[in-house]
């Protein structure tokens, strides 16, 4: 790697950084945009665009455009503009398609495909204005054109612009057709994107920039032709990325990549100048931070408790039951006697270190409840303290941490050790459980998900707004995306452990995400999440719980987790039209069990109702169970649940 001082921010540009571009058409133009900034291209072609040979959509849309059918044609790109011109002129004269043309207003994404109109007379009605992306588009026609019961075409270019035809359609549109005039395509000679992808692996390449969803994508399918598909990932973090726009940064976020860089306009002279600018302070702060460096744990073999009647385990798989497990979260606490007598005697971290009585209180539910499984009596911060942060548990207050993460320097107390090391007596609490547990009672482990985990280490405590959580999460990306690398690491290794002691199922709690927007979690949160779930064996269940999380349940489907957890606020019918088929997991409000009797009794049958036939459906409350509960209350729900009949249902 080219030796750079990252001591001060470079005025002078890239400073000679080597700069890789994914550009074909373009190709030349980044080239002297990045000399110009002092950097050293490495431009490398990974599409190539190919004309359909039997393109009949342009001829049915040219056909319709004759009977006056459509009322705005919208352009996209010269190329697509040009190609659907020539297609038209081997069936029709240039007067013709001048003709069908002057029934419709014509937008055009930018000035450069004038040159293809120009050739047929053709004048367009509107050009977009800078930075010409979709978004320019539809706020022109928002104040030039009225969309409402409108029959609209659009000349794609490669691909659909999914965003752009929904927002069409949510403006009045009552057609949008999108024409194909060519399509993407790996280059022929992949040798040049290959090369690429051992110079980023081998640390050879210290900024990359992307223009289109298409580049990342092909990037990404030479490095799994290679199956370098992992390393190439982990070679890019360490790089500085720079993204055009919006629909670009998608996919990178779906490949689990966040872009340092994205421009306030999406241009890539913008993109360019802005890297150039910023790439030495970036660079800077990727270098001054204290990776921690730890190979992958190797998960040994589990097999899974061999019960076949196990209702629990049957259901986290999908598999027929007779009528729907319970377990509640919370469940070994507060609102039972047998807890508060031992509580009384020590404070709740040391009793979270005792095996001795962490496993007795663990028991404590089965023996009293029933209840079809078992969850281990432990806390989501235990792994805090590993981790450098000193952890209290206040009476009014809950978990407080008194040394909360505010700068890029607390970084440095972290401490770079395998949690499971220092976590000794949460793998011995499981040891003593399993021996004394019901055959048929399979054991829960749990830890707590990165962003809640993230959320308590920067806010040291239960937050009402996430200030400083999402301040973190957007100003400061670079910094957000190594602590929760940090945290997935960490929380990966504590869940493999607990998993080779004994626990045939665990839990993720996320009990903060619903404090986030779609698009908050999905950049932020959610490649790391899956990159979570993707490191626990697949061989045992998954459950990903958090609340208020209706807008978010889509996203949820993709974690790769078997059950997803949902509090009271869900809608279950809804919930399972989204999920399905995975499993379900809820979602019984709490208070309701201060109710009347025939409120409980009510409100567990409505449930039942809903969900006893779904395949995979765990009965259990939106959340945890409150203190002062009346026992008899909770007693009669799982009752309840105990005695209900799949058949019941199916033959009603």
């Amino acid at each position: 790697m080219k030796n750079v001082s990252f001591n001060t921010p470079s005025s002078v540009g890239f400073h000679g950084l080597t700069v890789a571009a994914l550009e074909s058409r373009m190709s030349t133009e980044t080239e002297n945009l990045i000399l110009r900034h002092g950097g050293k291209p490495l431009i490398v072609p990974s599409v190539q665009s190919i004309p359909l040979i039997e393109n009949n959509e342009i001829f049915d849309f040219f056909y319709q455009l004759q009977k006056k059918h459509f009322h705005l044609v919208i352009f996209m790109t010269g190329l697509g503009t040009s190609l659907i011109l020539k297609a038209l002129e081997t069936q029709f004269s240039k007067n013709e398609i001048y003709e069908a043309f002057q029934s419709v207003s014509i937008l055009l994404r930018g000035p450069k495909i004038m040159k293809s109109l120009t050739a047929f007379n053709l004048k367009p009605t509107w050009i977009a204005p800078e930075p010409h992306t979709w978004k320019e588009m539809l706020d022109l026609l928002k104040h030039s054109f009225t969309l409402k019961n409108t029959r609209v075409a659009i000349q794609e270019y490669g691909s659909t612009n999914i965003p752009f035809l929904q927002h069409l359609i949510h403006d009045g549109a009552k057609e949008v057709s999108a024409i194909s005039s060519y399509q993407w395509a790996l280059p022929q000679d992949l040798l040049p994107l290959q090369n690429l992808i051992l110079n980023i692996m081998q640390n050879q390449v210290q900024v990359i920039l992307f223009t289109s969803s298409i580049q990342v994508e092909h990037l990404f399918k030479t490095a799994e032709h290679l199956g370098q598909n992992d390393i190439l990932k982990t070679a890019l973090k360490k790089m500085i990325v720079g993204s055009i726009g919006p629909v670009t940064t998608q996919a990178l976020v779906d490949y689990g990549l966040v872009p340092d860089l994205s421009p306030e306009h999406p241009q890539l002279g913008h993109l360019i100048k802005d890297l150039a600018t910023q790439s030495a302070t970036l660079l800077s702060q990727k270098h001054n931070l204290a990776i921690i460096h730890l190979e992958p744990i190797a998960p040994d073999p589990v097999i899974p408790i061999s019960h076949e009647d196990n209702l629990f385990l049957k259901a986290c798989r999908r598999e027929p039951v007779t009528r729907p497990p319970i377990w509640l979260m919370r469940q070994a606490g507060r609102y039972l006697a047998s807890y508060q007598k031992i509580r009384s005697q020590i404070s709740f971290l040391d009793l979270c270190k005792n095996p001795d009585l962490a496993a007795e209180i663990t028991l404590q539910p089965i023996n009293t409840l029933h209840v079809d499984a078992a969850i281990l009596f432990s806390d989501l911060l235990i792994i805090a303290e590993p981790l450098g942060f000193d952890l209290e548990y206040t009476q009014d207050h809950g978990p407080r941490i008194a040394n909360p993460l505010q700068t890029a320097l607390d970084f440095k107390r972290m401490t770079p050790v395998p949690v499971e090391e220092k976590l000794t007596f949460v793998f011995e609490t499981i040891q003593k459980i399993l021996p004394t547990l019901n055959s048929k009672i399979p054991l829960i482990g749990f830890a707590g998900a990165p962003f809640t985990l993230a959320s308590y280490l920067i806010e040291g405590g239960a937050s009402k707004n996430y200030i400083a959580t999402k301040t973190w999460m957007h100003n400061e990306p670079l910094l957000w995306n190594h602590l929760m690398e940090i945290l997935v690491d960490a929380t990966a290794r504590y869940l493999t452990t607990q998993i080779k002691a004994g626990v045939q199922a665990i839990q993720i709690f996320d009990t903060w995400v619903g404090c986030l927007s779609p698009d908050q979690f999905k950049m932020h949160v959610l490649p790391h999440l899956k990159s979570l779930i993707q490191r626990l064996p697949a061989s045992v269940p998954t459950i990903y719980f958090g609340t208020q999380t209706t807008s978010l349940l889509p996203y949820f489907k993709t974690l790769g987790a078997s059950v997803i957890g949902l509090d009271w606020r869900v809608d279950l019918e809804t919930a399972q039209k989204i999920l399905a088929p995975l499993a379900i997991q809820g979602n019984f409000d709490p208070s309701i069990l201060f109710c009347h009797p025939s409120v409980v009794q009510q409100t567990t049958q409505t449930i039942l109702e809903k969900m006893g036939n779904y395949p995979g459906f765990i009965f259990n409350l939106g959340h945890g169970i409150l203190p002062n509960t009346p026992l008899e209350n909770v007693k009669r729900m799982i009752h309840l649940v105990q005695n209900f009949n799949v058949a019941s249902l199916i033959s009603s």
